[in-house]
């Protein structure tokens, strides 16, 4: 089975996109299956990672409750990565570590909020 999930962009943006298309009245909102999001938090240059918008997965479970969301809705990580700037490419081990770390404690903490997966898509 073909699921459609929405958004599919950084963390901090996930709720409002959930209240627009989600809500009873949108004749879109009986197609969606889930939700999906970047690791990522704020600006394109991807150095503010999720720990900085782990607060909304917690916003973005505790809305979809309140508009009544089925609760077979998917939350699905999406995309994560090391990007070069953040000192991966450059081989500095210590941000390089200190990344995978936030990044470890993003998926563990997103699963625990209720997120259904996460891909870090680099691997794959």
């Amino acid at each position: 089975n073909t699921k459609l999930l929405i958004f599919d962009h950084n963390k901090d943006h996930m709720v409002d996109w959930a209240r627009a298309l989600l809500e009873e009245d949108n004749p879109a909102a009986k197609y969606i299956d889930g939700t999906a999001f970047h690791w990522y938090a704020g600006g394109m240059d991807r150095l503010l990672d999720g720990a900085q918008g782990m607060p909304n997965m917690h916003r973005m479970v505790s809305e979809l409750d309140t508009m009544k969301v089925d609760k077979s809705h998917i939350l699905l990580g999406s995309e994560a990565c090391h990007c070069p700037t953040t000192g991966y490419a450059g081989g500095n081990l210590d941000i390089a570590w200190a990344r995978a770390m936030r990044n470890a404690h993003t998926v563990l903490a997103d699963m625990a909020s209720g997120s259904n997966g996460f891909i870090e898509w680099n691997l794959i």
